[in-house]
């Protein structure tokens, strides 16, 4: 028979009431992280947009200096100005349809003439939940612009760009 000394037996692990402060205070550390962790996710993606505008934009005046005007056309596939002016191609320019960013995040858009144009990239996807810059645009005076969805209140878009 054995026979036991000593009045307190200890026991190893956790306690069920233990169990669940570490639980709610997991529960509220996610409740408060989460959300920032969103708000990074979309910033870190406006990238995107910016960085698709600043190539169009790039290749516009690149065709500009080559061609004499602005494409009417594709910009993406022209190869020459017979191309980048209309006559051929099949990406995005001046009254071509729209057309997916690089990481596809953003919906790209090209209105104007030979003379002017202002590039557009809306939000599409998961990003479209960002509404402090729902909308980026830039013209070929380099004029930067953002706009917010209807229903945001004070935010501000220049810290967009």
């Amino acid at each position: 028979m054995i026979r036991r000394t000593g009045g307190s037996r200890s026991q190893g692990g956790f306690g069920l009431m233990e169990l669940m402060i570490a639980v709610a205070i997991i529960g509220i550390l996610a409740a408060i992280a989460y959300p920032s962790y969103q708000d990074q996710v979309e910033r870190s993606r406006r990238t995107d947009a910016i960085t698709s505008l600043l190539a169009l934009a790039q290749t516009q005046e690149r065709i500009m200096a080559t061609c004499g005007e602005y494409a009417t056309a594709s910009v993406t596939t022209a190869t020459d100005c017979d191309d980048a002016l209309g006559l051929g191609g099949d990406g995005i320019g001046l009254g071509q349809a729209d057309t997916a960013s690089e990481e596809s995040f953003y919906t790209l858009a090209v209105a104007g003439d030979a003379d002017s144009y202002t590039l557009t990239a809306t939000a599409t996807g998961s990003q479209a939940n960002d509404e402090d810059c729902a909308t980026f645009t830039l013209t070929e005076l380099g004029i930067k612009g953002a706009a917010v969805l209807a229903d945001s209140e004070g935010t501000d878009s220049s810290n967009c760009w």
